[in-house]
Parts: structure tokens; sequence; C-alpha cells
């Protein structure tokens, strides 16, 4: 990867928009409040876009440190905490507003659904067998049946229903993306 100097693209009202460009992603820009920027750009390494690897496939704004075996995540900057999650689930929108510090568990609970499977909702998938949808939620260790339904809208409405009952606020809906 071809490391460069970022720069801050513009200003807009309380926001600073960070140009992250890669080759692959050339017009990649991360957000972060206005009193930010001199946290970021520290000169310790040029910051990029990177997307990471299925479950979540989310984009986010890394750098690696100079003279360091050290990798920086944006997000962790700003808010040091084991786990950040980002509210509305957008890697490169750094804001404090956007980040959360969030248990393991709770992150994982605001991920999208996963590509590639039989649904393109988060919590369905098909059963061939008994030709319906079914939905399902995994909490506390444990995953929970929720019903065969005969729609796959169905199937995302009852796992929506379920999240936002144990998830609450950090629960990732398939309408609406948030309740």
């Amino acid at each position: 990867m071809l490391a460069r100097r970022c720069n801050v693209v513009r200003t807009e009202g309380s926001t600073a928009y960070i140009d992250v460009g890669t080759p692959s992603m050339p017009n990649a820009v991360a957000l972060v409040d206005i009193a930010d920027p001199s946290l970021v750009l520290d000169g310790r390494g040029s910051w990029f876009a990177w997307r990471a690897t299925k479950p979540s496939a989310t984009t986010y704004a890394k750098r690696h440190r100079k003279g360091s075996e050290r990798t920086d995540y944006m997000h962790r900057l700003i808010l040091p905490a084991p786990f950040v999650d980002h509210r509305d689930g957008n890697g490169l929108d750094n804001r404090r507003a956007n980040l959360r510090a969030a248990s393991h568990a709770q992150n994982n609970r605001n991920r999208v659904g996963v590509a590639g499977t039989s649904s393109r909702f988060k919590g369905v998938w098909f059963e061939s067998v008994g030709g319906k949808w079914v939905a399902g939620i995994k909490y506390a260790g444990r995953s929970r049946y929720l019903g065969r339904f005969l729609t796959e809208i169905g199937a995302a409405q009852a796992y929506d229903d379920e999240a936002v009952r144990v998830f609450g606020e950090f629960a990732r809906t398939n309408f609406g993306g948030k309740q």
C-alpha cells in the first residue's frame, strides 16, 4: 500500500473532512469534529481507508505508525477504549457524537448483516427443507429461534422486534437501520 500524507480536505460547520483515499478507494474521506484534526494529523503516519474482511466488511481509517509496528485506528485515537462502536455503522464517521465505548458484544450487536447468506436481512435465513424463512438471534451466548415465516420480510421484522427488545440502543435493525 502506498502511503501518502493525508490532509484536511475541507471543513464544513463543525466537521472536518480528511482524505484517506487509496488506489482502490480514491474518494474515501473520514469525518472528524472540527477540534480533532490536530489529534489525528500528528505526523505519526498517513491515514488510509481500510476495508475489514467479513463479517462486517466495514471501512475504517487506519495507519501504520512511523518507526513502529503499531497500527492505529482513527476512531480509537479519538475515543480511547478497547471497543469503539460507530452508532451509524459508518467506520469513516469518526465524529465524537457518532462514537461510543462498547463491549465486544455490544459492538457486534450493531453489526450489519453478513453478505453471501441466503437472505439479504440480518438474522434471517431460508430453510430449504420446509420452504420457509427462519428468524433467529444470538445474545447472552445463546441462539434463540424466533420462528418460521412465509416471507423473508416477516422473518426480518421478527428479528428487528427482538433485537430492539434485547439490544436496546445497540440494535441494528433491518428496516430503518436503527430503531
